[in-house]
């Protein structure tokens, strides 16, 4: 897996979710989206995003993405989180 590569489309991904704002995103917490990303280099990504509380309060939300290759010759997908907050 190219890290650099995977990080750039998580990081992308994910901002674009946070840009949602948190009313958005708090009306999709529970729920699963995934995408199949393919680069120039012909490599497919495979891209998770959940959303969930990051609180008992429900004053934030996590927005976690882990990306994998589906390569056999690693065990772990790369992740990143973002948290977004109800506050002003």
């Amino acid at each position: 897996m190219n890290r650099p590569e995977a990080y750039g489309i998580i990081s992308a991904a994910l901002e674009r979710y946070r840009a949602w704002g948190f009313l958005a995103l708090s009306g999709r917490v529970g729920v699963k989206d995934t995408e199949d990303v393919v680069v120039t280099s012909g490599v497919r990504y495979t891209l998770e995003v959940f959303i969930a509380w990051e609180d008992q309060q429900h004053w934030a939300v996590i927005i976690h993405g882990p990306i994998d290759d589906q390569n056999a010759f690693h065990s772990v997908p790369l992740e990143e989180r973002v948290h977004v907050s109800n506050a002003a």
